[in-house]
């Protein structure tokens, strides 16, 4: 199920790549690429080379040129079901994780053009995957791909600086601080540096010109500072408003939730970790840190844009809990995966009602209504 709704990603992305003109970033960043160096005054090296390699391959195609931010973007898809799975979710949860990611109005942008942002979301979950496996198998090692991602990250975009700001305040903030004391950690960090180091002595060469850039931007007043209220609200409109109680959700059952209930049949039962509520809390805690800090600083609202799939797969996770333990309750029994598949099937008809009852009083996430879902038809 995952892997057709991937496949949907991609098919939209190629299907609409060449209706539209080249993109102003595109242009600047194909004009990065005739000059190849460790930094740029407004970015990272790594768009540029992305850029580079698109052009040398397939010359001037807008196809081509996208075609690189259009797989980013399936496999944002896939790799939202597949945190879904890591978090205990069932065929359910992934899949109704998967097709949020799918419909959200600000990744078929992201997956459209070739720019930073098509990349920023993949690398972001990409380590928050690594964050899940470590806590669930106890292998602290994953730390190292962590920190190998994060490298890649400050390659690309230096706003992932606050993720990882985020995870290592969620790590003082829960039990997972424990692997503050394990060498893994340590390494993963060494290893982000190291690959961020070419980078960082091209900045300190040249006055950290990046920061200049920001200062000035801010100082002519260009960019339109949102206030808190309205930064918050607009969230809920660039990921999709019929998507707000599936993240919200997710947010709850991030810090209330998050038991595991099921063993890794690679690594034997994953027991090591936390064992009740809150086992995923070092999520929700690093949604929150961002939050507060994009706020404080008057970051543009689509910064926090990245951090939505872990929402949507922790919101999918409970959904499917919340509607097993309805269906064990009325005696029905089994997943409604059916569901899904009707919400994936799209067709020509703009939406699709999935029914998601309420939870009973005593979950913590009693906050999830019946929602309806538009189909992925309608968003291309």
């Amino acid at each position: 199920m995952v892997l057709y709704l991937a496949a949907a990603k991609l098919l939209i992305h190629l299907s609409t790549s060449g209706r539209y003109g080249i993109f102003r970033d595109e242009l600047y960043y194909l004009a990065c690429a005739e000059h190849l160096d460790w930094g740029y005054v407004d970015q990272p090296p790594l768009i540029a080379l992305i850029a580079w390699f698109a052009r040398h391959v397939f010359g001037s195609s807008l196809i081509g040129l996208r075609l690189l931010p259009a797989i980013a973007g399936a496999t944002l898809v896939w790799l939202t079901g597949t945190l879904a799975r890591e978090l205990g979710g069932g065929r359910f949860a992934q899949g109704m994780a998967a097709l949020a990611v799918l419909i959200a109005p600000i990744f078929l942008v992201f997956g459209h053009w070739l720019t930073m942002n098509a990349f920023e979301p993949l690398i972001w979950l990409g380590a928050a995957w690594c964050v899940a496996r470590a806590i669930n198998t106890g292998r602290a090692s994953f730390w190292l791909w962590f920190g190998v991602l994060i490298g890649l990250g400050l390659e690309t975009k230096y706003s992932i600086v606050f993720f990882a700001f985020g995870i290592v305040m969620g790590l003082l903030l829960t039990e997972h601080r424990r692997f503050l004391k394990n060498r893994w950690i340590w390494l993963g960090a060494l290893a982000a540096l190291l690959i961020f180091l070419p980078n960082l002595l091209w900045l300190v060469k040249h006055d950290f010109p990046f920061l200049e850039l920001m200062r000035n931007i801010r100082h002519s007043g260009r960019d339109v500072a949102r206030g808190p209220l309205a930064f918050i609200a607009d969230q809920a409109f660039i990921v999709n408003p019929i998507l707000f109680p599936l993240w919200c959700g997710g947010l709850l059952w991030l810090f209330f939730g998050g038991t595991r209930k099921w063993a890794d049949p690679l690594n034997g039962p994953t027991s090591r970790g936390l064992k009740g509520r809150g086992r995923y809390r070092i999520f929700g805690w690093t949604y929150l840190v961002m939050l507060v800090t994009f706020i404080v600083l008057k970051g543009k609202n689509y910064y926090l844009a990245p951090a939505y799939p872990i929402l949507f797969a922790a919101g999918a996770v409970a959904f499917e809990r919340i509607t097993a333990k309805k269906e064990q309750e009325a005696g029905a029994g089994g997943r409604p995966t059916k569901q899904v598949q009707e919400a994936g099937a799209g067709g020509t008809e703009t939406s699709r009602p999935v029914d998601l009852p309420t939870a009973p009083a005593s979950c913590s996430c009693s906050c999830f209504v019946s929602v309806l879902l538009p189909a992925p038809a309608a968003c291309s």
